[in-house]
C-alpha cells in the first residue's frame, strides 16, 4: 500500500484507502512505524482527524495527499456520495455548481402498486434501472438502504454514470 505526504501538513500521510497516518519522528525509521490516526464522523456524516490540535476534514487531506491543494472554490466531491467513503478513487475535486448537479438522481413514485425508486440520467432523462424496493437499490448502487432513504427524502444524486 503506498502511502502519500501532505503538500503542506508535515508529519502526515494517506493511502488509497483513505486511512491517514503519523509519521512516529522519535523512531530511527518513521515510515516503519507509522501510527494509523482515528478518524471520527461529524453530525453532517462527514470524517475528520485530529492534526496538531486542529480538526481536518478527512476527505480534503486524502485528496491534496495524492493530487495537491485543492483549487480556490472548489471542493472536494465523494462521487458516490457516501460522505465515509474517503477512498482515493471516490474523491475528485470540482466547483460547488458540478458537485450539486451529479448525473444520476434517485426519484420516489407513488404507484397503485407500491413505492418505486428510479434511477435516472439526468443528462438524457432516461431510466436507467428501477427498484421496487430500497434495499435492492441499495445492493445496485453499492450502499445500504439508509443512505439511499436519506437521498430519496433529499431528491438528491447519488452516482455518476
Amino acid at each position: 500500500m503506498e502511502w502519500k505526504e501532505h503538500p503542506t501538513i508535515v508529519g502526515y500521510l494517506a493511502n488509497e484507502n483513505g486511512e491517514i497516518a503519523k509519521v512516529d519522528e522519535t523512531s530511527l525509521f518513521p515510515m516503519d512505524t507509522l501510527k494509523i490516526v482515528t478518524q471520527t464522523k461529524t453530525q453532517k456524516g462527514y470524517m475528520i482527524f485530529n492534526c496538531n490540535g486542529k480538526s481536518k476534514n478527512s476527505h480534503r487531506f486524502i485528496y491534496e495527499c495524492f493530487h495537491g491543494l485543492i483549487p480556490e472554490s472548489y471542493v472536494v466531491d465523494h462521487i458516490n456520495t457516501i460522505r465515509t467513503d474517503n477512498r482515493i478513487i471516490n474523491l475528485k475535486a470540482c466547483s460547488v455548481w458540478d458537485n450539486n448537479h451529479n448525473e444520476i438522481t434517485l426519484e420516489k413514485l407513488k404507484l397503485k402498486e407500491g413505492d418505486y425508486v428510479l434511477v435516472r440520467d439526468k443528462k438524457t432523462g432516461k431510466i436507467v434501472n428501477w427498484f421496487c424496493s430500497i434495499t435492492a437499490c441499495g445492493r445496485y448502487c453499492g450502499t445500504d438502504k439508509s443512505h439511499i432513504k436519506r437521498l430519496l427524502n433529499k431528491n438528491k444524486c447519488y452516482k455518476d454514470y
